[in-house]
């Protein structure tokens, strides 16, 4: 996704709300039993001496759950507060000729925010280690 802040300051703005659903590449999905199946950004940007991005990103994450194995969907909400320059310092991504990609940043997120686990419930019991029932459904009979 790419923004126009040229565009903004002509307009006279100081900021936009931005929303938008994006793609997610498969090489930034680090666990091969999980998969992203959407992507949304939700947030604002703010035009200063530099443009400050805020917002969350919401992935909807879907596999099988670590602990019973049924399928599970999970959201997954990401704070973002990232700062954008045409002559970036430290931990500040480049933006060039008024054009703000906000690509590279989202794609950082997302690789460094993925849960490393996938819960059907928070409450899941997972399955019996003696015999393999699926504790959520039936009660087994094997010593604790």
């Amino acid at each position: 996704m790419v923004i126009d802040v040229n565009k903004l300051a002509r307009q006279g703005k100081e900021s936009e709300e931005v929303c938008f659903d994006f793609p997610v590449k498969e090489e930034l999905i680090i666990s091969p039993e999980m998969k992203i199946e959407s992507g949304e950004f939700k947030g604002e940007i703010l035009l200063q001496d530099k443009v400050y991005v805020q917002g969350i990103i919401t992935l909807k994450v879907s596999g099988a759950c670590s602990r019973c194995l049924e399928d599970a969907i999970q959201l997954v909400e990401i704070d973002v507060e990232e700062v954008f320059s045409q002559r970036p310092q430290e931990d500040e991504y480049r933006y060039k000729s008024g054009l703000v990609d906000l690509t590279d940043m989202i794609n950082d997120k997302i690789l460094s925010n993925q849960p490393s686990v996938l819960l059907c419930d928070i409450n899941c019991k997972g399955l019996c280690p003696k015999c393999g029932c699926n504790l959520n459904k039936e009660t087994c009979n094997c010593e604790k």
